[in-house]
């Protein structure tokens, strides 16, 4: 693939679209451009209304920051991919890609071959070992997520995952101008596998003295001397310092910090944790289906608020969260209640980081983490960062700016960094100057990708070739045709008893059909909660169990399950609603929560996730009457009549 100039790399969330330009040069790497807009659409809408407003933002926006860059880099969201890290030891690189697809079929909790497969080697040279990020997912999500693509009227050119996206920008940051140059300047070689730099490091030792580049036959023979000039001194030797007095001994052991970086978008939460030593190295990674949106609904339940919009211009404006020293005297603004309820869905939220950092350090490798670095559009409600301190006890930053002595060099002065750091590590992942360069576009994509002018180039020569052998083998076929046509006529009239003894079990079988619609429509949609539930069955994730299905009489269903995965709830909540008559019978998803013991119901994982889903029917609560409950002096006999010499009335209606 070859190493483009410029890239844009486009973040597609659920409120806000955010899109980043940068170009490549002798400098190093520039952010030409950073825009973002509002997409105004509620979280609740269809699909395919997202989609289309998230397109219509899009295009709207690259055309007001006058970006004409085509080429671009998607975001593919976090919770849709599936991650594990696992080590191997070097082999060569086809025996480590079977080793990699037997892993692949152990761990990954969906069928294979419904599956892209994306993985990516990381050589650890001192301990001749190889780290392998394996990424997975399925073909539907890929396959939903490029009709929102084809619908950006650009050029994909790849499409990345926000958490890596979120890694690759600030292993950027970190790099210093000379670094950046150099990774830029190998940017388009090919890289060396463990084995093949191991066989370069022992020639490169193995060389003879003296022939060092650049140095010539000066260097090989050493430098003519003049008539009269002195003869040279040899350089005084530098001193020798033991272990003990050197400054250096503990350079093999050297401190490597470890950070976590946390982005707050709408729909998600990003987390990367690294190692941030001389080279960048991703340890973890997960993103978490609570973040913005959350702390809105909060606001919208608390503040009592009708429209998700209006929610959120007041997360925006008279939000504040409640730290240990909030005041809200100091702010006449702030709206109480809502400062209370975002204060209590942070909460929610920083429990899903604290769970994230708790499980990196029970790791073989894992460690405490030194820092968290913020970013994302929620991180800029004020007194996030004094919160996030105050309740997780590790120091905390946000990502407002590039520093000073880093390689990427930031253009528009008038923006903040902090909600375009995803959208930078894909713009970055386009000029191939990312360390994880994960890539799901389809294969068919990647082919005219790669070769535009090849592959048009075959598929003209393959018409040609089509066209000149048809036109040589016609006459041929003709004949073979004719000769063909000429024997199925014969065994056609061979077979009349068969053609028409098929007749007459056709008549029969429309018959029966004819009988079976009168009796479907006599019926009615009586079957509607069979038909329902059989439905709910098909759509289910594989990992998903239902626990509890309740229906109520006026229509409204709570489904209770049970998943190994957190984000099963939300796919199985998104494909609720696509089997809904009413778009507004939008399903909510609530409750989740993990469980263990003999609280879990699925006994095969040892942590499940408990959840409950509520929804509405479309007007069916006809068909669940309550019965009344029968008068005990009821004369049975009656069948609910009353009695003219008794005055005793029979049973109540039942249900229908």
């Amino acid at each position: 693939m070859a190493t483009l100039k410029k890239c844009l790399g486009i973040d597609l969330g659920s409120n806000t679209v955010k899109v980043v330009e940068i170009g490549v040069d002798r400098e190093g790497l520039k952010v030409l451009t950073a825009a973002s807009a509002e997409t105004n659409v509620d979280p609740s809408a269809s699909p395919e209304e997202r989609r289309d407003a998230i397109a219509r933002t899009l295009r709207d926006l690259l055309k007001k920051a006058k970006v004409s860059t085509k080429e671009a880099v998607f975001g593919l969201p976090g919770q849709k991919v599936f991650i594990r890290r696992f080590r191997l030891p070097e082999t060569t690189p086809e025996r480590l890609e079977r080793i990699v697809a037997y892993e692949a079929r152990q761990q990954i909790p969906f069928p294979i071959d419904k599956t892209d497969l994306q993985f990516q080697f990381f050589p650890i040279p001192e301990d001749k070992e190889v780290e392998v990020l394996l990424v997975a997912v399925r073909h539907d999500e890929v396959q939903d997520f490029m009709q929102l693509v084809n619908k950006a009227g650009l050029k994909p050119r790849a499409v990345g995952v926000s958490s890596f996206a979120v890694f690759n920008t600030y292993a950027a940051l970190k790099r210093n101008v000379e670094q950046t140059q150099e990774m830029i300047a190998g940017a388009g070689r090919a890289k060396k596998t463990p084995q093949e730099q191991e066989e370069a490091d022992q020639k490169a030792k193995s060389a003879k003295p003296g022939k060092k580049k650049g140095a010539g036959l000066a260097g090989l023979f050493g430098k003519k001397k003049k008539k009269g000039e002195p003869e040279p001194q040899p350089e005084p030797e530098e001193p020798q310092h033991s272990e003990d007095q050197s400054d250096n001994q503990f350079d093999e052991f050297a401190f490597e910090e470890v950070h976590a970086f946390v982005n707050l978008g709408a729909a998600a939460m990003d987390l990367a944790i690294a190692q941030m030593g001389d080279t960048p190295m991703l340890k973890f990674s997960r993103s978490v289906p609570n973040a913005g949106n959350d702390i809105t609904r909060a606001i919208m339940a608390s503040c009592d608020v009708a429209s998700f919009l209006d929610a959120e211009r007041i997360k925006k404006h008279q939000t504040r969260l409640m730290t240990f020293d909030f005041d809200m005297v100091d702010d006449a603004n702030l709206n109480r209640e809502a400062c209370l309820a975002a204060t209590q869905a942070t909460d929610r939220i920083l429990s899903e980081i604290r769970r994230s950092l708790d499980f990196f350090i029970s790791q073989p490798d894992g460690m405490a983490v030194d820092s968290i670095r913020l970013s994302g559009g929620q991180a800029m409600i004020p007194g996030t960062m004094e919160y996030v301190e105050e309740k997780l006890t590790i120091p905390v930053s946000v990502t407002d700016s590039v520093p000073e002595d880093s390689g990427l060099i930031w253009r528009p002065t008038n923006e903040a960094l902090t909600p375009f750091v995803p959208a930078v590590g894909l713009a970055l992942q386009g000029v191939s100057v990312a360390d994880v360069l994960v890539d799901f576009l389809p294969q068919e994509r990647k082919i005219t990708r790669d070769y535009p002018y090849r592959t048009t180039g075959v598929l003209v020569l393959l018409l040609g070739l089509i066209i000149a052998i048809s036109s040589q083998a016609g006459k041929g076929y003709t004949y073979k045709f004719q000769s063909e046509a000429g024997a199925l006529e014969s065994v056609k009239r061979q077979n009349n008893e068969q053609v028409t003894a098929a007749r007459l079990v056709q008549d029969t079988h429309n018959r029966i059909a004819e009988k079976t619609i009168r009796f479907a429509k006599a019926f009615g949609d009586r079957d509607y909660w069979l038909r329902f539930m059989t439905e709910l069955e098909s759509i289910k994730p594989p990992d998903v169990l239902i626990v509890r299905l309740t229906g109520n009489h006026d229509g409204t269903v709570r489904i209770e399950g049970a998943s190994e995965l957190q984000r099963s709830a939300a796919d199985f909540n998104d494909a609720i609603r696509t089997i809904l008559e009413d778009p507004r019978e939008a399903p909510t998803l609530e409750n989740i929560y993990p469980v263990t013991g003999a609280q879990n119901p699925i006994p095969e994982v040892p942590e499940a996730y408990r959840f409950a889903i509520t929804l509405r029917t479309s007007d069916k609560s006809n068909l669940m009457r309550v019965t009344p409950t029968p008068d005990p002096n009821a004369d049975p006999r009656l069948g609910g009549r009353t009695n003219p010499r008794t005055g005793v009335t029979g049973r109540g209606v039942g249900r229908r």
